[in-house]
């Protein structure tokens, strides 16, 4: 948490009228450790089953939007200060205190077999995450699923920026 709020500090000072959404993942033998902020997230796939382990941070959940508002911003039309989908990122720095940095942490086990997907909202608006596992479990190779789940969320009309990142956790042998 310490370092997503130094770099918040930074970009909030450098550029205060802009912001991202941030997932962090780290892995420490069979442990894997996820934190994020914002609407980007990670998905596990392990026995065909797609298990997200992050939250969207977007000010329509009513648990995010009560946040927004006991921070001293409003939400209107589901935007916090009448401007951002997401109650929670890094930079925005114009909002103040209406929108927090504080992550979600999840951890889970590695396990020989499971797959990760990391993305962004222009693939999450458009697919589920069952969908996109599906997806990457339909691939031969590990670098084509990222490109099939980004290709399919253009085709479905995305109106977002499209990032996509496929990790096997298998490890090589």
């Amino acid at each position: 948490q310490e370092a997503i709020n130094d770099v918040d500090k930074y970009a909030s000072f450098k550029w205060p009228s802009v912001g991202c959404t941030a997932v962090i993942v780290v892995i420490f033998d069979d442990d894997i450790y996820i934190a994020n902020v914002g609407d980007s997230r990670v998905i596990l796939i392990e026995n065909n089953i797609a298990k997200r382990c992050t939250v969207d941070h977007r000010s329509s959940d009513p648990e995010e939007k009560k946040g927004a508002i006991e921070r001293g911003g409003t939400v209107q039309n589901d935007r916090v200060n009448g401007t951002l989908m997401l109650s929670r990122s890094i930079g925005d720095g114009t909002l103040g205190n209406a929108v927090s940095t504080e992550a979600h942490f999840e951890k889970a086990k590695r396990k020989d077999g499971m797959k990760m997907i990391i993305a962004c909202d222009g693939v999450w608006d458009v697919m589920s995450d069952q969908k996109a596992a599906d997806i990457l479990l339909s691939c031969n190779r590990i670098p084509e699923a990222a490109k099939a789940i980004k290709d399919e969320s253009i085709r479905l009309d995305t109106k977002d920026n499209v990032s996509c990142i496929v990790v096997d956790l298998t490890p090589k042998k």
